[in-house]
Order: structure tokens, then C-alpha cells, then sequence
């Protein structure tokens, strides 16, 4: 049972990898390998890009590196955020009222922030 362990963690982050994003009506829509999460935007505050929104953050629930970088994290002046993303380098910072950040790491940032801008008007 003990020695099963890592394959089942493998397989388990397998089947979780953030493929994607889009944005459909009025959500934010995050792609995974059997199913889409679905982030209803009505209470977006702010959108913004940032370098390096992963520093010196401590992962406390979920995922750090395996296929993808998912779960809840904690950095100082962010505070406590959920993580839907596929690197750390750099990150969009989705900000809401009532809720606490996503950060997502989009292939294009500038073209997301504007569409994510776009679909809140």
C-alpha cells in the first residue's frame, strides 16, 4: 500500500493539469485534462500582471510543480491566494471583492488582462 503511494500522487496530478484559460461568458474558464472550472468574474476588482507573484510565496494546500502549480498559497503582500497556473515566473493576479486573489499564468498576459477587462465592461 505504502510503496502504491507515489503512483497514485502521480496519477492524481495527472489528471489535473491547468491546460488553458479562456473567457466565456462573464467567467473565467480554466482548462483541465477532463473538465473545465468555471470563476464567475461579477466581482472582479482589479486585473493586473505581474513578474514573480510566486516569490517567497509557502504552498498550503495543493500542488507545487507536478504538471501544474494549483491549490491555495500564501505570500506576504498578497496574502492568502488560489493558484491555477503552469509557472511561476510571472502571473495575472485577478483580484475580487468577497473572495480571496487567482493567480493564472496565460501564454499571452497582455492579451488576457485586455480580454478579461473587456469581458467585465
Amino acid at each position: 500500500m505504502v510503496r502504491s503511494l507515489p503512483l497514485l500522487i502521480l496519477a492524481a496530478c495527472a489528471l489535473c493539469p491547468v491546460r488553458g484559460y479562456e473567457i466565456a461568458g462573464g467567467c473565467l474558464v480554466v482548462q483541465r485534462l477532463g473538465w473545465k472550472t468555471r470563476i464567475p468574474l461579477q466581482s472582479l476588482t482589479t486585473v493586473e500582471w505581474r513578474p514573480g507573484p510566486f516569490g517567497f510565496a509557502w504552498r498550503t494546500c495543493g500542488n507545487g510543480g507536478l504538471f501544474s502549480f494549483s491549490g491555495w498559497y500564501y505570500q506576504k503582500p498578497l496574502g492568502s491566494f488560489r493558484a491555477l497556473a503552469t509557472r511561476t515566473s510571472d502571473g495575472v493576479i485577478l483580484t475580487f471583492s468577497g473572495r480571496k486573489p487567482i493567480v493564472v499564468t496565460p501564454d499571452d498576459s497582455a492579451r488576457f488582462v485586455e480580454a478579461v477587462k473587456a469581458a467585465k465592461v
